[in-house]
């Protein structure tokens, strides 16, 4: 049996959907959902937001998404705010 994502093991452990964990991330519902079936990885920003709000580390949350970082033109890190 495949290891739930960390994001959803983290949800099941406090009883909370999809879309109140977005609302807590300030992302979109599908957002989450993307991350948890491994569609997506988040951005290095929401990377660390998630860190910080929930304990899962960034690495953990890279791993589950296939270990690939999304494409630097698709984020903010770096750029002048």
């Amino acid at each position: 049996m495949a290891e739930l994502h960390p994001l959803k093991k983290y949800r099941a452990e406090r009883g909370i959907t999809q879309a109140e964990l977005a609302g807590e991330l300030r992302v979109w519902p599908l957002t989450v959902s993307r991350w948890e079936r491994g569609e997506r990885t988040p951005r290095p920003k929401d990377a660390m937001r998630i860190a910080v709000h929930t304990g899962i580390s960034v690495g953990e949350l890279i791993e589950a998404g296939g270990g690939v970082l999304p494409h630097r033109d698709s984020c903010s890190i770096g750029e002048p705010s």
